[in-house]
């Protein structure tokens, strides 16, 4: 995977007194990331929730141990932070490698980097299957995050998924644990074409009962 590799004007000191200036970025954030995060102290606090996003996806910080890059991050001023978003944001473009998110039908949409279970990247996922009160009940009983309760719903919400070529195909739903292991990009894909697929749904069904309420009224017009 590309690295991108900024140094910063003056950097971070250790209570040891070393100077840490040379950020690595070189890991894509997973959905896994994202959860914890959503989970930990640092939901809650604009600033506090982007540093830890980076402090996910950083190779290295000078000689920090990777438990450090947190800390040191949120000691960094304003105006090198802004460094380090800008360095983020070349991360993110370049490593997703031209990979490019795309709606193939209503219910269908192609990730970025796909689901990876056994070796097989399952970049094609179908939604078919409406959520029910059941559902609702269960996500709440065995999940306490609502990143965790959110994904829950998402992946039962899945009736298929397969890869780009169309030869490797499995049945839904989607496991929690497909999402802790996706990218996070494709995480967040899959969250905003499961509300497509709803709001396309519904207005079918509204579609559908106009239609239906139109004849009747034909009907007893005709009577």
């Amino acid at each position: 995977m590309k690295t991108h590799t900024i140094e910063l004007p003056t950097g971070y000191t250790d209570s040891k007194d070393t100077l840490h200036k040379e950020l690595v970025f070189g890991r894509r954030v997973t959905g896994g990331d994202l959860m914890r995060i959503s989970e930990s102290d640092m939901s809650t606090n604009t600033i506090g929730f982007q540093c830890a996003i980076f402090a996910a996806a950083l190779k290295s910080f000078g000689t920090l141990n990777p438990a450090g890059f947190l800390g040191a991050l949120l000691s960094l001023d304003g105006f090198e932070r802004s460094e380090v978003i800008e360095a983020y944001d070349g991360f993110e473009r370049e490593s997703v490698e031209g990979r490019a998110e795309e709606q193939i039908s209503d219910n269908t949409i192609r990730l970025r980097f796909g689901i990876v279970r056994d070796g097989v990247a399952y970049t094609d996922v179908t939604f078919g299957r409406r959520l029910i009160g059941w559902d609702s009940v269960n996500a709440e009983r065995r999940y306490r995050s609502e990143a965790r309760r959110n994904a829950y719903l998402v992946g039962k919400q899945v009736t298929k998924i397969a890869s780009a070529d169309g030869a490797q195909v499995v049945e839904g739903p989607l496991e929690v644990s497909d999402f802790e292991t996706m990218d996070a990009m494709d995480l967040v894909s899959l969250r905003e074409a499961s509300e497509r697929w709803n709001e396309s749904d519904l207005a079918k069904i509204l579609q559908a009962r106009a239609a239906r309420e139109k004849e009747s009224e034909v009907s007893e017009t005709v009577n």
